[in-house]
């Protein structure tokens, strides 16, 4: 047994050395292709209306877009089955406009559904919710950058074929955005300021709380919206990259910095965590060695 522990010791040694060699990236880091949010306005359509849907995409410097899918189911299946459309003849492709958004009027693609599938109008659908009067749709996406990487994107919306809820769902709104103690413009902006590597700054957000709405969830209780704030980056590490709460607090630190960074991107991401969701970025940061 000795001789047989002794003769395995080279091999653990190597595949210590190799797991310790690779180095962990949080799922905060881009570095690659990644899908932030996909801002949708309005996120719960009645009749008439026309959504639009805005994906907010991190793409490296020097990659390109291979493939860009996007489709629109009106009636889905749910989570437990994939979010899988009713029936293949119900999905339809979109074409982003020019600066990237997309646009459907879904409630009218959800009756030409139901007329396909043989359903009078009026009747129950699958997917539909009978207290709630409305239909589940979803919008798909499957990207891939020229550097072979992957994503798929999918943005679940409550449709109301009757008549939209009195009070409907809105984003969640970020109004203050403050770096190392700095406001930043909400649409994005330089930091005054070059940072040194090893140092750190505060990055503090506020979100308004008249846009929490109120609703009732599927037992019947009524409860208030909590946002969900992400943090994401392209240089350095923050302390915590995913908080909740109005106000909140994080450090970003300028450590782990590869060879030939200069600068850093930052980007926030709020969710209310019903299909809201609202993207602020790219902050950036001038780094100095």
């Amino acid at each position: 047994m000795r001789l047989r522990l002794a003769s395995l010791g080279p091999v653990l040694a190597l595949l210590l050395g190799a797991s310790c060699s690779n180095e962990f990236l949080p799922p905060s880091y881009l570095h690659e292709l990644r899908v932030l949010a996909l801002e949708a306005s309005p996120l719960e359509a009645g009749p008439g209306e026309r959504v639009k849907v805005r994906p907010r995409i991190y793409l490296p410097a020097g990659e390109s877009l291979t493939l860009a899918r996007w489709s629109f189911c009106p009636i889905q299946l749910g989570s437990e089955a994939g979010n899988r459309c009713v029936d293949a003849r119900c999905e339809s492709e979109l074409v982003p406009a020019a600066d990237g958004s997309l646009e459907v009027e879904p409630v009218s693609l959800a009756l030409a559904c139901a007329a396909s599938l043989g359903l009078p109008a009026g009747a129950p659908t699958p997917g539909a919710s009978s207290a709630a009067a409305s239909l589940e749709s979803v919008v798909r996406g499957e990207l891939r950058s020229s550097a072979g990487v992957a994503r798929e994107a999918v943005l679940r919306l409550p449709l109301y074929p009757l008549a939209p809820p009195p009070s409907r769902n809105r984003p969640p709104a970020i109004v203050s955005v403050r770096l190392g103690g700095e406001a930043l413009p909400l649409g994005g902006g330089t930091l005054s300021r070059s940072v040194r590597a090893g140092s750190e700054l505060a990055l503090e957000l506020e979100v308004d709380a008249a846009s929490m709405d109120r609703y009732v969830d599927e037992a019947g209780r009524e409860r208030s919206e909590e946002p969900l704030l992400s943090f994401f980056a392209t240089a350095g590490r923050f302390e915590d990259d995913r908080l909740t709460g109005l106000v909140t607090r994080t450090t970003w630190r300028a450590n782990e910095l590869e060879a030939g960074q200069d600068r850093a991107l930052l980007y926030v991401v709020a969710r209310d965590l019903r299909g809201g969701q609202t993207a602020l970025g790219p902050f950036e940061l001038r780094l100095e060695r």
